[in-house]
């Protein structure tokens, strides 16, 4: 760890999530005025090739984390330019970004008030602030949580480097809009063991095997909602009568949208005569 990065880290080490956007902010933008950022360029993208823990892929996005303290995470984020995304993400903590090999483009949106975070409120669209806009290499740029979207657009080159410094993670959603409508569709969860949850159940549905089916019961008791849905479209599409018992346990769940759900999937299989 360089000697200005080093020093970075022990003046916010101590400093909480709630700081960020104050004493974290402060030193981060006193780092951008050392010659970090040059010396991450030369030297720090040079070691990734040697970097047992970094992946390159050709996938849109990569990250490797440069440092991480209690409350603040400090990433090397590669993207490759954009191709029409169907859709923007919210993001449920402060950030802010910096592009390091040029200039980048993006569009930023407003957030209309979405509390409470954990239930999708469709009417409420993001709205356009800065459309097509362009930022400058080594500039930063901060984006509330639950308040900002930035939509990134690409650079004159196929791919650019940003470096991020944001809040850990909280323990929220973080809401997905159609890019074309700005209408909200749906909550992505930034809680790591609900999102493996997540992805487990619809694994163990795609596979299809009815020994799933005990776990799968069990996830119907979550504490996370987008658990318990999983939970109950993974044991329908493994044994519908199964699934048919998941979705009348979940009949009266406290969560709105899985009550929601529930109802108009009942009356879908109802039309069907299948009930």
């Amino acid at each position: 760890m360089n000697s200005y990065l080093n020093h970075f880290q022990n003046a916010i080490k101590d400093l909480k999530d709630e700081q960020f956007l104050t004493h974290a902010l402060t030193h981060f933008n006193a780092l951008l005025q050392t010659p970090f950022l040059i010396e991450l360029v030369n030297t720090y993208l040079k070691k990734l090739s040697t970097e047992t823990h970094f992946y390159p892929t050709r996938s849109s996005i990569n990250y490797w984390h440069i440092l991480n303290t209690d409350a603040f995470t400090l990433t090397l984020v590669r993207l490759e330019k954009a191709t029409a995304s169907k859709f923007v993400n919210a993001y449920p903590y402060d950030k802010v970004i910096v592009p390091l090999t040029e200039n980048i483009q993006y569009s930023h949106y407003k957030q209309p008030y979405p509390f409470p975070v954990n239930i999708l409120d469709k009417t409420k669209k993001i709205i356009p602030f800065a459309i097509d806009k362009t930022l400058s290499k080594n500039t930063s740029y901060v984006i509330k949580k639950h308040e900002d979207i930035f939509s990134y657009k690409g650079g004159k080159s196929d791919e650019a480097m940003l470096l991020s410094f944001s809040c850990r993670k909280s323990h929220s959603y973080g809401w997905e809009y159609d890019a074309n409508t700005l209408h909200p569709v749906r909550l992505v969860t930034n809680v790591l063991q609900s999102a493996r949850l997540e992805h487990t159940c619809k694994l163990l549905g795609e596979l299809g095997n009815k020994s799933s089916l005990p776990n799968l019961f069990e996830f119907l008791e979550n504490p996370y909602h987008n658990v318990r849905w999983e939970a109950a479209r993974a044991i329908m599409n493994i044994d519908f009568d199964k699934g048919l018992e998941a979705l009348l346990i979940l009949k009266e769940d406290t969560h709105p949208d899985i009550k929601q759900s529930v109802d108009n999937a009942l009356k879908q299989i109802s039309a069907l005569n299948l009930i």
